[in-house]
């Protein structure tokens, strides 16, 4: 089942795997589920704790996020910044 982004965009990653990543508690096993999902299927312990880090504040941000007024115009763009 796809999350629901009230723009016409659905996420490819079920349900359950977004509320493992709303928790708090780390779980190795829920974690590598996500990780497959996204086609990551080589990530080390430590790199599956920063892949649950920033799933939960992916997951905060968007619960955030007030999306009732949005349409598929207002998505936004990716933006990436160099350090």
């Amino acid at each position: 089942m796809a999350r629901d982004f009230g723009v016409n965009i659905q996420s490819p990653i079920p349900d359950e795997v977004w509320s493992m990543a709303e928790t708090d508690s780390f779980d190795e096993a829920r974690t590598r589920q996500l990780a497959l999902s996204l086609g990551l299927n080589r990530l080390t312990p430590e790199h599956l704790r920063q892949l649950h880090k920033a799933a939960a504040v992916a997951a905060a941000r968007r619960g955030a996020l007030d999306n009732t007024s949005l349409t598929p115009a207002d998505e936004p763009a990716h933006v990436f910044r160099l350090p």
